[in-house]
């Protein structure tokens, strides 16, 4: 019995806990942030001023990110801390999911193509953890969107699950 308590109580502080105290994993949307670095405004204008579809826009947001940007399960573990950061702090290397997805959200948004309403945050259970991906609606259809494990062999449209 004693075992069950403490599953439990691993569940409700890993899905509940991490949700309430680390930035953009919470349970409702935080406004996008004001202080965007004109470098990345202008990356947004120009990937926008490419005749292209929403779905293009995604597909070379997603590429822009991965390209400056990856996901390490050993990194997470020992930059742990990094998930607590601003969004713009690290301008290349590892970053958490939660930072990954802010970042597309942000490029998203901005552009003026998507809104809130267009952008699901999705947590799975993931390696005893938990993982938040995102889900893009477009042209009517929801596409998966996980960065953090492109690296690893988790191709666009898809996204990490249970032992990935």
């Amino acid at each position: 019995m004693i075992v069950f308590y403490l599953i439990l109580i691993y569940l409700i502080l890993v899905f509940v806990g991490i949700r309430l105290f680390v930035p953009h994993y919470g349970f409702r949307e935080a406004e996008i942030i004001n202080n965007i670095p004109k470098d990345f405004l202008d990356e947004i204008e120009n990937i926008n001023s490419i005749p292209n579809n929403n779905f293009d826009f995604l597909k070379n947001s997603y590429d822009y990110l991965t390209s400056k940007y990856y996901g390490s399960k050993i990194e997470l573990f020992t930059k742990w801390y990094y998930a607590f950061d601003g969004v713009f702090t690290h301008k290349t290397g590892f970053i958490p999911c939660n930072v990954f997805n802010e970042l597309l959200r942000i490029m998203l948004i901005k552009s003026g193509r998507f809104d809130g309403k267009d952008i699901r945050k999705r947590v799975t259970f993931l390696n005893l953890f938990i993982h938040q991906y995102l889900q893009i609606k477009v042209n009517g259809k929801w596409v998966d969107v996980d960065m953090e494990y492109k690296n690893m062999g988790v191709v666009f449209g898809k996204h990490a699950s249970i032992f990935g």
